[in-house]
């Protein structure tokens, strides 16, 4: 009788550890599915941010200023964590097409300008080597995106995930990647780069298959497949810095006669610019 006593006292612990060990893994796995809806989520609000820059963008000649100002409203708006960092590479126009299609622009202070009007007869015209007129009238956004986990957030108990780097405070960070390709709708105009980091010229090849940060403090080098790590003295910037000198008001330029005669302006406003694709 007492060792059918002890026996159902065994029995009865060894489901209660089962039972304990069950509904432990099943919290754990709907802490994942928490935070894997999470990023989905951000990653959706971060799409849909790249999406209302580049159009943006694409209709005020590719400002930087106007970029970032886009974005992060879009960000603002949609409620995102003000803690994250964030860059946007422009990798299309590349400086190469700025060389290959640009001509000095009256309205940019002599700034390169390519015209996004009379493509095809800029095609025929053009030099084959190289980003094509067509190429060069695409606007392509890259986004890095470091995302501070929350404090309850699993992630922040995964600092060695390929996916996570340790951030210059110590915690772990989730770096997310998205681009995205729009057509320009007004003459691109090759300006500089935003002092603060938030919108930069990419300084590697369009097609490179991982993308380094274009921070010269960041020791990532092309070709690297490891995401980039900060350190001490650099990151990224954040999304909730003012920008100065947003430009979202100006009007495409237009063109003149043929853009292939260089001693012509590319930026006519009185000439037609039609979109000849």
């Amino acid at each position: 009788m007492a060792d059918f006593s002890s026996s159902s006292h065994r029995q009865a612990g060894l489901a209660g550890s089962h039972l304990l060990g069950a509904l432990l893994a099943i919290l754990l796995l709907s802490w994942l599915v928490l935070d894997a809806l999470t990023l989905y989520s951000l990653r959706v609000r971060l799409q849909h941010g790249l999406l209302h820059a580049a159009r943006q963008a694409s209709v005020h000649q590719a400002r930087p200023e106007t970029i970032a100002h886009s974005f992060s409203q879009t960000l603002s708006a949609a409620k995102v964590s003000p803690h994250d960092q964030w860059q946007l590479q422009i990798l299309s126009p590349s400086p190469q097409a700025f060389r290959q299609h640009g001509r000095p622009s009256r309205q940019h202070a002599g700034r390169q300008a390519i015209t996004q009007g009379w493509q095809a007869l800029q095609h025929e015209q053009a030099d084959l080597h190289g980003p094509s007129i067509y190429q060069a009238n695409i606007l392509h956004l890259y986004l890095l995106y470091a995302h501070k986990p929350g404090p309850l957030s699993l992630m922040r108990l995964l600092p060695k995930l390929p996916a996570s780097v340790p951030n210059p405070l110590g915690s772990a960070a989730v770096w997310l990647r998205l681009e995205i390709k729009h057509p320009m709708q007004s003459d691109a105009v090759q300006w500089d780069d935003l002092a603060d980091g938030r919108v930069v010229y990419a300084q590697y090849a369009e097609n490179q298959a991982i993308l380094p940060v274009s921070h010269t403090s960041w020791p990532a080098t092309v070709g690297s497949t490891d995401t980039p790590v900060l350190n001490g003295d650099s990151s990224l910037p954040r999304w909730d810095n003012n920008s100065s000198g947003v430009h979202d008001g100006a009007l495409p330029p237009g063109q003149s006669g043929n853009p292939a005669n260089n001693g012509e302006s590319a930026t006519d406003p009185e000439a037609p610019n039609p979109a000849c694709y």
